[in-house]
């Protein structure tokens, strides 16, 4: 049969184009059914690439149909090729870009010269994703406008050495310049992947999402550690008093380095975020209680927070600071309880708390607490559930693979006067009841005063859950 005869040769081009835009986001993992803000919090930080372009080589129609289609050309993947970087930027019209620069370990002039033609169209730049070496010739550029960011991300970069330090311009010692506020009006979303800022201004208004991480910066006797960064932190936290939500990511299963430890004795900041409702911090112990006592959050909605420290002690702080940052946090109307055994950082507790839900809704997490059991400390469970607010719980559910001890349940119940049911979960829920119910019944003579009449507590109701 002649090729020109078929059926899908007759299709319109129109329609082959938009063929061609969801074949090119499969390819690359994207989804065109997301919102573009969800869509830039949540996609994965990988090369678009070029992968997709073998559709263009089945037939000259369809070269056609991809090469004068603007959008197919609008996530862009800087390459070594200033020439094939310009034919791109034809290609994508006047449509906002995306774009993705991973620069390398070492300095190419080839992909700095290509870099340089795409950062000239930084004013229709929506997101800018940089990674690797930067050069003296491509630091300069980022004091120009771009009034279209919404998404920026700096992963690893490595700034230039400036011949002569003391003489340094802004350009070195503020990179990147349009974090500020008249350059970058539209900017709601950055990540910095092992990058410290140094701002000198507030950041725009419309900035609303902070990512913050810093994972292994070097080595201490054998061991590798995290360089200082709360610092860096709250001095850039206090330019940024938009945000809706922050997450500080930083390991957490190794030992601080000398200069880290030094940060958290030195003076810190403290900072008010009036609109922040999310919290997402996963760090030391120690690291967890300073940025905490450090942060004023009245608006908070969420918090979840994963630390430990690779010790026998544990941060007898950590319970107070919590108390303090989940003050503002919704009523917490179900209690999870979560203890898992094993061996190294397997054994640990995990505290999550959700708000009463709303008619025909699924109750809202107010809180996700998980710790490092310390190798062993019960006190942590009595610990934390003296000082978390957990008054209006009336539902607790357990998730354990061994039995709470007698003092955990006397701690519990002390800390949940209002509690109405108890819920044990697992595949060994059924056997677990009875271990529970002997264990409320041993702490139901527990007396508890209203004026001074004294009464018993009331039994919750149990059940089993799959």
């Amino acid at each position: 049969m002649n090729d020109a005869c078929s059926p899908v040769m007759n299709v319109p081009l129109e329609i082959l184009q938009e063929v061609f835009l969801h074949h090119r986001d499969l390819v690359h993992g994207r989804s065109r059914g997301q919102s573009q803000s969800h869509q830039d919090r949540c996609t994965v930080k990988r090369s678009p690439g070029y992968s997709w372009i073998a559709v263009s080589h089945v037939c000259h129609r369809w070269r056609v149909a991809v090469v004068h289609c603007p959008p197919l050309w609008t996530y862009l993947s800087v390459t070594r090729s200033a020439e094939w970087m310009a034919e791109v930027l034809t290609r994508s019209g006047s449509m906002l870009l995306h774009v993705t620069a991973e620069l390398g370990a070492t300095l190419d002039g080839d992909k700095t010269r290509a870099f340089q033609m795409v950062l000239a169209q930084l004013h229709r730049t929506r997101s800018l994703c940089v990674s690797g070496r930067v050069g003296d010739e491509i630091v300069p550029l980022f004091a120009s406008p771009a009034p279209r960011l919404e998404r920026l991300v700096l992963d690893h970069v490595v700034l230039p050495t400036p011949a002569d330090p003391k003489n340094r311009d802004d350009a070195h010692i503020h990179f990147p310049s349009f974090l500020q506020r008249d350059l970058t009006p539209r900017l709601e979303y950055v990540e910095l992947d092992a990058f410290q800022p140094q701002l000198h201004g507030p950041c725009a208004d419309s900035l609303k999402h902070l990512v913050f991480r810093h994972r292994v910066a070097g080595t201490l006797m054998g061991r590798r550690y995290t360089g200082p960064c709360l610092l860096s932190l709250l001095s850039a936290l206090q330019n940024m008093p938009s945000l809706e939500s922050v997450a500080f990511d930083k390991e957490a299963h190794v030992m601080l380095g000398p200069a880290a430890e030094a940060e958290l004795q030195g003076s810190l900041p403290d900072v008010v975020l009036p609109f922040m409702r999310s919290m997402h911090v996963h760090g030391t112990a120690e690291e967890s209680v300073a940025l905490l006592g450090h942060l004023t959050l009245p608006a908070l909605a969420d918090l979840s927070l994963s630390c430990a420290r690779n010790s026998t002690e544990y941060s007898e702080a950590l319970p107070a600071a919590l108390a303090h940052t989940l003050a503002a946090v919704p009523e917490t109307h179900t209690l999870h309880l979560a203890q898992f055994t094993g061996s190294g950082f397997h054994r640990y507790m995990r505290f999550a708390g959700y708000a009463a839900p709303a008619l025909g809704s699924a109750p809202a997490q107010t809180f996700d607490v998980m710790v490092d059991r310390g190798y062993g400390r019960e006190e942590i469970v009595p610990n934390m559930c003296r000082e978390l607010p957990l008054e209006a719980v009336r539902e607790l559910t357990i998730d354990s693979q061994e039995d709470l001890s007698e003092s955990t349940w006397l701690a519990l119940l002390d800390a949940l006067p209002n509690l109405a049911s108890i819920a044990v979960k697992g595949p060994f829920a059924p056997y677990k009841l009875p271990e529970v119910r002997f264990r409320l019944e041993s702490a139901k003579s527990i007396q508890v005063h209203a004026g001074d009449s004294p009464m018993c507590r009331r039994i919750p109701t149990l059940r089993a859950l799959n």
